[in-house]
């Protein structure tokens, strides 16, 4: 038996190891060209990934913090001890790409891989689940060729007696929205009842329902403009310091376009489409930049088709419009984004469906269910749909808290619709429904300012088309006349629309009166001369801010956070007040320039905390009373300090 356990698990370890070969030595940054693909080891560049710390489960504070690399899901020290753990990232942040890297890594025997020492690595679909009762039948299924004779019972006697056995799963959240049943394996893994004696990673878009308290939960945040600058030096355009120049000042000159562009999986499109299939220099705003993109899918149907002996292929409006609408049924977040092949083939019709799928618009799921090769594409087609909807002059929408107070007779179909496109769940439908048309843009700029929250968004959306320029550089100065917060209960496609908004107002010299963070800091990038949010978002200094609160309950600054603050706000060369609220600063302050730089500009620095207003004398760096204007002893300073951490528990 010992001998028939090793010729079996050297088989089954040869057959899985030539299975996840196939899979990460062929990978395409571009859907629509199938004969430029890359080994994972040519194209993986770190972007930002974090750790959530419990610090208190009773209470429920947390925060996230940084990871080197990849490899500190497995190895780094502030890791609980668990064998569960969750990957989370938005779509196209390289959840799936990650996984193919430490595949690559376990197949290669990488040394310093955390999998170096495993002795069976499994990496499945989540889907691959729904019609297996069990991963070793997933197994036998999906990964080994069809002619291969081992048998499920006999992958179950392996992994059984496999010293060390690392087990990744893909994609979670699309399994939510499959009509079948999952079996029992995906319920019981996710509770940490099945597979209790092996090493489980899942990766997700939104976490899953009643995890265990002892999962390890890791998001990826992205690409920042350094893990860009290093796809492009490493993969894309390399040989090519013109195109590379235009890829980085197109994201530098517009806020909205590297906010797209966050999203590893749309950036390396743009940068490989970059060198001779989309000229740069043609696209100002995200939907003409995706516009271009879509245009690259669609020349590439016809030469498919062509190909093939049939009729050339051109996307009517028509056949647009049919995407659109089914596009619509997907839009903002837990929505269904997979529908079955055969009814999304009778609603467009088999030519158009394969054609889809044949250049990668569209991505078979399995071999049954198809869905959209990214969301934002997914909104593309929605937006297309809704902006013809709605570009009429005499058309007035009404936002879902209006229409439940309208009679039936005074509903209408194109509000109806909107309802189920959430401003703080989708990315960018209504930025690409505005810029489709001007009437569009006016209508859904009137809709959105009327919803709580949503001016900045609306603001936006007026950029996106060339006549509505000047309305839309308006609509962001009245926006920024008032005081513009960046809160923490703020969902992060609100945050995403207040930086950008921001960092556009900026661009364009309009002056910010003020921002309050408000509970929102994470930290200052100095390095990057970025503010750091907790949701994970940064933002870049604004030479038009001219005044920032920092409300933070709990909290006391270091001298290191205090001068990062210090020094991003000597970036911001309009600022002339800074407020910190609720928190306790450090008693002395030696910012060196950026101290030298703010007392130049007479700003003037605050912080208040337990009805008292302080005041730094950025002459000396001490602190004096507001009232009054004297300086602190060490004894007020001492006694201020006490009274803070005995106030809010801290000591």
């Amino acid at each position: 038996m010992a001998a028939s356990l090793k010729g079996l698990k050297k088989e089954l370890k040869r057959l899985l190891k030539t299975h996840y070969q196939e899979q990460y030595s062929a990978i395409r940054p571009l859907p629509w060209r199938k004969d430029k693909l890359y080994s994972i080891e040519e194209i993986h560049i770190n972007g930002g990934i974090e750790l959530l710390i419990v610090e208190d489960n009773i209470n429920k504070k947390i925060r996230w913090e940084a990871l080197e690399s990849y490899n500190g899901i497995y190895r780094d020290p502030r890791l609980k001890k668990s064998r569960r753990r969750i990957l989370e990232g938005h779509a196209g942040y390289g959840k799936s790409l990650l996984t193919l890297k430490l595949a690559f890594d376990w197949c290669t025997g990488v040394k310093d891989s955390p999998l170096f020492n495993v002795e069976l690595l499994i990496l499945l679909k989540f889907s691959h689940l729904r019609s297996s009762s069990s991963i070793p039948e997933a197994i036998k299924r999906f990964i080994l060729p069809i002619d291969s004779q081992i048998t499920s019972e006999q992958i179950e006697y392996v992994i059984g007696n496999c010293k060390s056995v690392s087990v990744l799963l893909d994609g979670y959240d699309r399994s939510l929205f499959l009509d079948t049943f999952l079996g029992n394996d995906v319920t019981g893994i996710v509770q940490n009842d099945v597979l209790k004696q092996f090493d489980v990673t899942l990766t997700s878009k939104y976490l899953p329902d009643d995890p265990t308290l002892s999962t390890q939960r890791i998001r990826l945040t992205g690409f920042d403009e350094d893990a860009r600058d290093q796809y492009i030096r490493n993969v894309a355009v390399r040989e090519n310091p013109v195109t590379a120049g235009r890829i980085k000042q197109l994201l530098e000159d517009n806020p909205i376009l590297s906010d797209l562009c966050r999203a590893p999986s749309l950036f390396a499109m743009v940068a490989h489409a970059s060198e001779g299939e989309l000229d740069l220099q043609n696209y100002r705003t995200v939907t003409g930049l995706v516009r271009g993109l879509v245009s690259c899918f669609i020349r590439q149907m016809g030469k498919t088709i062509d190909a093939n002996n049939e009729r050339g292929f051109h996307l009517t409006d028509a056949e647009t419009r049919k995407l659109g609408e089914i596009a619509m049924e997907g839009v903002g977040y837990n929505k269904p984004t997979l529908w079955k092949i055969d009814e999304f083939i009778t609603r467009v019709g088999e030519q158009l469906c394969k054609g889809c799928i044949q250049v990668g618009i569209l991505e078979m799921e399995d071999d049954d269910m198809v869905k959209f090769y990214h969301p934002v594409f997914c909104e593309w087609f929605a937006a297309y749909y809704i902006s013809e909807l709605t570009s009429r002059d005499d058309l007035k929408l009404y936002p879902p808290y209006e229409m439940d107070g309208l009679d039936e007779s005074e509903r209408n179909r194109e509000s109806e619709i909107l309802e189920n496109a959430d401003p703080e769940n989708v990315l960018f439908f209504y930025n690409f429904a505005s810029g489709m048309n001007s009437i569009a843009a006016r209508n859904l700029h009137d809709y959105l300012n009327r919803i709580q929250g949503c001016d900045r968004l609306a603001a936006l959306c007026l950029l996106e088309h060339e006549e509505q320029l000047e309305e839309g550089s308006k609509a962001i100065r009245n926006v920024c006349q008032k005081e513009v917060d960046v809160s923490w209960f703020h969902k992060e496609t609100r945050q995403r629309s207040t930086i950008n908004l921001l960092e556009s107002a900026s661009k364009k010299n309009i002056p910010i009166s003020s921002i309050v963070c408000h509970e929102s800091l994470r930290c200052i990038n100095d390095a990057a001369d970025k503010m750091i949010f907790k949701s994970g978002l940064a933002m870049n200094y604004l030479t038009t801010l001219q005044e920032i609160w920092f409300e933070q309950r709990e909290k006391e600054y270091t001298e290191d956070e205090f001068h990062a603050i210090l020094k991003f706000a000597a970036k911001c060369d309009q600022l002339v007040t800074v407020k910190f609220v609720h928190s306790l600063l450090p008693q002395f302050v030696n910012a060196g320039e950026a101290q030298a730089i703010l007392l130049a500009r007479n700003c003037e620095v605050f912080f208040h905390t337990l009805g008292v207003w302080y005041f730094l004398d950025l002459s000396t760096g001490s602190w004096q009373f507001r009232i009054g204007r004297h300086f602190l002893s060490n004894e007020d300073f001492e006694n201020a300090a006490e009274m803070y951490r005995i106030f809010y528990h801290l000591v």
